[in-house]
């Protein structure tokens, strides 16, 4: 197997140049940017400017400080993009821990009797044991480890939970906990499964500093506009996401009054740099986005 060779700064820098990115103000400049971003990452924002025969950039759509600034966009994007995922992800697990608590009792989640058939309970369990290994040094493990004996109520296991296993969780309820929960949002219980498991994928690449910019998203959310549906470049894109977190945010008021303006506000400071449909955002997207 092949493997490409290291290359210095001064090479990486020249790479880029003949692929196609001859719009450097100067090889310090660049050598500055690869210092602090490693090439391979930051090739992957220059894929819409990309050839697919040739592999080369279009020299005359790109520079590199253009597609810097993309980059920075991208990471602006995903800081705002955190504080709304972890309203979802807090909401989420507040809603399960108190709606199956009050159905079947703290501690019912030890009893596979008292999820659907989807359930694979053992596997549940094996997770949960690791999510407690890796919390031994926190004072509330430590607390009710000394005090009951190691029994946690759900109400306080859910705090150990990842946004993967509060997903799950939901997924794996009885139809009338699910129901519950649905019915405050004014969404099917279906639709709440599959948003909250785009909401999962979403927030782990906003978590590990993945590109949303010209992402074509693999999990797409179902039950979308027919417009989005219709057209591949929409769907496979952040607005199809942000559609499926818009149906999950429970704050219509902070959603609309704060989290469409500060987004607006991102795309304005970086209109120069960047192209909305990269995004999948529509002209009307305001209005789609708008609870």
């Amino acid at each position: 197997m092949e493997i490409k060779e290291f290359k210095t700064f001064e090479e990486q820098v020249a790479k880029l140049i003949e692929h196609g990115c001859e719009d450097i103000t100067s090889k310090e400049y660049a050598i500055t940017i690869l210092k602090r971003i490693n090439y391979y990452r930051l090739t992957a924002y220059f894929l819409p400017f990309r050839d697919e025969k040739s592999q080369k950039y279009d020299s005359n759509k790109i520079s590199l400080e253009k597609v810097y600034s993309i980059y920075q966009f991208d990471s602006k994007l995903r800081l705002l993009l955190m504080e709304y995922l972890e309203d979802i992800e807090l909401y989420f697990r507040t809603q399960i821990a108190y709606h199956h608590s009050e159905q079947y009792g703290a501690l019912a989640y030890k009893n596979r009797e008292n999820f659907n058939k989807f359930h694979k309970h053992d596997e549940f369990m094996d997770n949960l044991k690791k999510e407690l290994s890796y919390r031994r040094k926190d004072p509330v493990y430590k607390h009710h480890q000394f005090k009951y004996d190691g029994e946690f109520p759900l109400w306080v296991l859910v705090e150990f939970f990842s946004f993967g296993m509060t997903s799950k969780f939901y997924a794996d309820s009885p139809s009338t906990v699910q129901s519950l929960i649905a019915k405050d949002l004014n969404i099917k219980t279906a639709q709440v499964r599959t948003y909250l498991e785009v909401a999962v994928v979403l927030r782990n690449y906003c978590a590990h500093y993945g590109r949303l910019y010209y992402r074509s998203f693999t999990k797409v959310p179902r039950q979308l506009p027919s417009f989005m549906t219709e057209n591949i470049k929409i769907k496979n894109r952040l607005m199809a996401q942000l559609y499926a977190i818009k149906q999950l945010y429970i704050d219509s008021d902070k959603w609309n009054n704060y989290f469409i303006p500060r987004l607006k506000d991102l795309f304005t400071k970086y209109q120069s740099s960047i192209h909305l449909h990269h995004l999948g955002f529509t002209s009307d997207w305001e209005a789609v986005l708008k609870k």
